[in-house]
């Protein structure tokens, strides 16, 4: 197919200072989606609200030189802005590709502390967080934390194996424990709460059995109490899931269009 790549522009307004949206912008020469197709057609910014009525004044004028208009893009799953380790490069690399908004599914509150003065400011990226995601013994990703612990990436921020749980994870039993340790998980204020359902069919057949440890997660039926704890607390859900069951368990305990999709090897 002849010819060059179209021009793509993702545009962000947001809500800031006064000083930071000081100016009224015009964008000339783009090319709009309409619902149906891309319309070539004017935009402005005015206040940081985007409209297609030409404002009074006009204080600045960005021309766009025929690309399309796009707006900026989401990670729903990620791990990599969660500590201070290249975080400048990180930020940049999500902002050039035009990825303005994060959800990190499970990072460690004692880190994301050290870095919340360069994210969710109008020049950086928005993030999200999921603090010690909810598993049972031996669930995922007690096995992964363990692993990473023992290569030493965990030096300096945990002395041993089990001080990890708690703030890596958050290991469940049955109700009684949920009730214990809630308070612990809401204390590190995660913006939505993540809970493991790993091949929940075999729940009963994994529970117990050691060949399984890291691949399995929390009893599903405890999910329904978890999910109602989490939003009487204001706070939405995340359900990790590897299977249809996990799917279905998901879906039973209340958790809406936030079923993050993990494929791996039984």
């Amino acid at each position: 197919m002849g010819g060059s790549m179209p021009r793509v522009f993702a545009v962000l307004l947001v809500s800031a200072p006064a000083s930071v949206l000081a100016n009224t912008l015009a964008f000339v020469n783009g090319h709009w989606f309409d619902g149906v197709d891309f319309k070539a057609q004017h935009a402005y910014s005015s206040d940081g609200t985007l409209t297609f009525t030409e404002p009074k004044y006009v204080d600045q004028t960005i021309d766009l030189n025929g690309g399309i208009v796009i707006p900026p893009f989401g990670e729903a799953h990620n791990h990599d802005l969660v500590s201070d380790w290249e975080i400048t490069d990180r930020i940049n690399e999500y902002l050039w590709d035009g990825v303005f908004y994060a959800k990190m599914q499970s990072a460690f509150s004692i880190e994301t502390v050290k870095i919340s003065g360069i994210l969710n400011i109008p020049t950086s990226v928005d993030v999200s967080f999921a603090f010690a995601p909810v598993t049972g013994p031996g669930g995922h990703p007690i096995g992964l934390r363990e692993v990473f612990f023992e290569r030493g990436f965990y030096d300096g921020i945990f002395a041993s194996k089990e001080a990890i749980e708690g703030i890596g994870y958050t290991m469940i039993r049955d109700r009684a424990d949920l009730d214990a340790k809630w308070p612990g998980l809401i204390d590190q204020r995660p913006d939505f709460i993540k809970f493991m359902l790993n091949y929940s069919e075999e729940y009963a057949l994994r529970r117990d059995d050691p060949e399984f440890f890291g691949r399995k997660g929390l009893d599903p039926g405890l999910a329904p109490w978890l999910v109602e704890k989490a939003h009487r607390a204001g706070k939405r859900v995340t359900a990790h899931v590897n299977t249809a069951a996990d799917f279905h368990y998901a879906l039973v305990a209340g958790v809406k269009g936030r079923v993050q999709i993990l494929a791996e090897n039984a």
